[in-house]
This record gives structure tokens, sequence and C-alpha cells, in this order.
């Protein structure tokens, strides 16, 4: 959509909702996760009440919206954001604010950010409330969290069960990095994430050969940012 149609659009839901209990939006080519076609979308105190190919409001106190030639798109979900991130010598430009404002305005709906790295021996949680600060009045739209594995022993996988309670239902473990996991700690954190219903996600290198490759370009004196994608092919 142009900015004057997300005007357009905004400035008469806005209205609709001091003057009418639905709003019509008539004749956009609705996008979804089946095909596009031309349909009407009615929406009922900021919820989608119903699509269809064509909706009879005759009944309804509803102001109607005709949106011939744009598209309708659900809202984008981004499950891989960095934001408040500090990794010692660099933090991110994007704060909750900066961050979820400009998701919204790129249609991005809602975000789970991969929470970093927390004090070494911390536990599960403690990132998790940095994170839920760091967000908390700041974010514009929906958010959640990736849990941050950076250590296995038993007290770790006994707050699994916690975490996904707490709702958070992914965390993510290393293979690289200072906080990597070895083979057996991976194991046993995908035994117990599977356990309790979690997913996994993983940062795959290959710590070993990364390794190799770094000092072999450094010995070289290959140290600018364009040798830092071969070092890690």
């Amino acid at each position: 959509m142009t900015e004057t149609s997300h005007q357009l659009l905004h400035q008469s839901a806005a209205g609709s909702e001091a003057s009418a209990r639905y709003l019509l939006l008539k004749n956009g080519l609705v996008a979804d996760h089946h095909d596009a076609s031309q349909r009407d979308v009615l929406v009922f105190k900021g919820k989608i009440a119903a699509v269809a190919e064509s909706i009879d409001v005759s009944a309804l106190d509803c102001l109607t919206l005709d949106i011939s030639g744009l598209y309708l798109l659900p809202g984008g979900i981004d499950v891989h954001t960095h934001f408040n991130i500090d990794v010692g010598i660099a933090k991110s430009c994007d704060d909750f604010y900066s961050g979820t404002r400009s998701a919204a305005c790129g249609g991005t709906t809602s975000i789970v950010d991969h929470m970093g790295f927390g004090p070494k021996g911390c536990s599960l949680f403690h990132q998790l409330e940095v994170y839920q600060q760091a967000a908390q009045n700041k974010a514009v739209i929906d958010y959640s969290f990736h849990g941050v594995i950076q250590h296995i022993d038993e007290e770790i996988l006994q707050q699994m069960q916690p975490m996904v309670n707490a709702g958070i239902s992914s965390f993510k473990l290393y293979l690289t990095y200072d906080y990597k996991l070895d083979d057996g700690d991976a194991y046993r954190a995908l035994k117990q994430l599977k356990k309790v219903g979690a997913l996994t996600t993983v940062h795959p290198e290959n710590d070993a050969a990364i390794a190799i490759n770094r000092a072999q370009l450094s010995a070289a004196g290959k140290t600018t940012p364009e040798y830092h994608p071969l070092s890690r092919p």
C-alpha cells in the first residue's frame, strides 16, 4: 500500500470505532496461506470476523471502505530479531521501541527475539528477566523470546519446563562462540527440549573448522571484514 492508503485505512478504522461497531474492507485482494483473491473482510472490535467473496452488512452498524486495487496481507511474524543485544564490543542500534516501530511500518505485527548471552553460569530465567524489562512499555507490537542456552547441567535441564510454562517455547543453542555446546551437551539439550515440547533452534557452524581458518587467515594478514565469511564457508 502507499502511505496515503495506509493513512486512509487508519483514519477510517479509527473513525469506525467511534461511529460504527463493524468495519467492512470491501473488494481488496486478500492474500493468505492459501491464495490471493478478491474478497471482503469484516472487522469487529479490531479482529477479523469474516472473510468471504461478498459480505452483506445491511443489517449491521457498519462502516464500509472500498479498497479496490489494494492488497490485504496478514501481519508478518519475524522470528529472528536482535534488539538490545550487547556482544561486549558492540551493541545493537535498535531497542524494542525503534525496532518494533520499524517492524510495524513494514507490516510485521509480531517478533520473536533471540536473547543475547548473559553472565557465565546464569540460569535460563536470567536473560528472560533482562529482556522482559527491556521490552516492557517499549514494544509497539506483539513479542516473545527464544530462550538462550549457554551451558548444560541438571539445573538448566530442569528449568526448561518452567520456561515453557512461562511462554518460552523455543530455545537457541550454539555450536560455536564462547558459549558453544559440545555434542554431548547438545544431545542432552535436544532430548530434554523434546520432552518438554519445545522447539530447538541451532547456530550450526563448525567451531573447529572456523578456528583453523581464522588462524590461517590471521597469519596471512587477512583480517579485514571481507575475510569473515571466508573463515566460515
